[in-house]
């Protein structure tokens, strides 16, 4: 018989107790598992123990919040700026327990790249690139995974495509090295383009690179910031479009950017083994 199929548990050690034990053994051998017997009474003095439940696992608590989503991204010759994306709609965290976090392509050296992500309260994460678009300049990263004593996650989603048009407004609010942590205010001046970017009118300045350039009505993710015409004050700026980071997302092996490693090239008579 299976110990989970006795209900009964002896507690003050009494005979009743131990018949009613030997009882449902007995019935359940010759009539099998399957048979259902009423309760049988419990005499004073006994107690029933049951297994209490097991506790829910603690989850990864997560906010929307677009401006603690942008961070500071610190890899070993300086820092740039990034924003933590939601995997899904319906997921923040991926599968993994990872998060993704956009930025800009020129700010990272090769995939496989460590960094660190600092937010805005001093938390950090360690992260990997995954994925880089040198065309559009727009690279992700992977964090470590995320457990529920990170606290909780402040994130934006990624804009989808025909959610916005030219001259709605955007903000962003990188780690700039112009009025730091400042939200700038300016608008969307041209859809994408070939080199699948979106302009827009914006200050930015040095340190604001990869940072999120945000929808203002939705507050989600545009563009992670690339390049601009004017420092400091309000210029022409770009940054890959929408369609271009959700490709990256579903297919980052695409973009690993890889190249091959030189292969030395030697005179004919300098070959090994020739005479």
């Amino acid at each position: 018989m299976d110990k989970k199929q006795v209900a009964y548990v002896v507690g003050g050690a009494t005979a009743w107790s131990l018949l009613t034990a030997i009882l449902l053994a007995v019935v359940q051998h010759w009539f099998g598992p399957s048979v259902v017997l009423p309760p049988l009474p419990v005499p004073p003095g006994d107690k029933i123990e049951q297994t209490p439940p097991a506790p829910p696992k603690p989850s990864v608590q997560t906010q929307f919040d677009p401006s603690n989503a942008i961070h500071k991204v610190i890899m070993q010759r300086g820092y740039c700026s990034g924003t933590i994306v939601a995997h899904s709609e319906s997921s923040v965290l991926r599968p993994d327990k990872r998060l993704w976090v956009v930025s800009a392509a020129h700010c990272f050296g090769e995939v496989g790249n460590k960094v660190q992500h600092q937010l805005r309260d001093g938390r950090t994460l360690v992260g990997t690139v995954c994925a880089i678009d040198r065309g559009a300049d727009c690279a992700l990263v992977i964090t470590d995974p995320i457990t529920e004593s990170f606290g909780v996650v402040p994130y934006t989603t990624v804009a989808s495509i025909g959610s916005y048009s030219v001259g709605n407004p955007v903000w962003h609010q990188g780690f700039g090295v112009h009025i730091p942590g400042n939200k700038e205010i300016g608008k969307i001046a041209d859809l994408t383009n070939q080199r699948g970017q979106v302009r827009y009118r914006l200050s930015v300045s040095q340190g604001d690179s990869g940072g999120g350039i945000i929808h203002d009505a939705t507050g989600r993710l545009l563009s992670p910031v690339c390049c601009t015409t004017q420092l400091n004050a309000m210029g022409d700026v770009w940054g890959a479009a929408p369609e271009r980071i959700l490709r990256m997302m579903a297919t980052p092996t695409d973009y690993v950017d890889v190249q091959p490693i030189e292969m030395p090239v030697v005179a004919p008579d300098a070959v090994p083994g020739k005479n």
